[in-house]
């Protein structure tokens, strides 16, 4: 796990950003090559449907992490059939 002493004093080198829609588990994503022990990923969602929370008991969720310099993976988290994502948006951050 990156630490944020590790990204002091260089600044951003690179920021790459996509989405990915339609998935139901998990996908990967190749990304120009960053170096793992310097880069961040954050993912954002927005639920696709009137219908989140209805009593289901099950909360949607997404997440990403580098599975190698040039992969990323993107899961839809576990939720009811009824509810769906438009899309998953993703970032990688890359410092010096």
């Amino acid at each position: 796990m990156s630490t944020l002493s590790q990204f002091s004093g260089g600044g951003v080198k690179s920021v790459q950003r996509g989405t990915v829609s339609g998935i139901t588990g998990t996908t990967t994503v190749t990304i120009s090559s960053v170096n793992t022990s310097k880069a961040l990923v954050l993912v954002s969602f927005q639920s696709g449907g009137s219908v989140f929370g209805s009593g289901t008991g099950l909360s949607p969720s997404a997440s990403a992490a580098l599975t190698s310099s040039t992969q990323l993976t993107v899961n839809r988290g576990y939720m009811s059939t009824v509810l769906s994502y438009p899309s998953i948006d993703w970032q990688v951050v890359e410092y010096y």
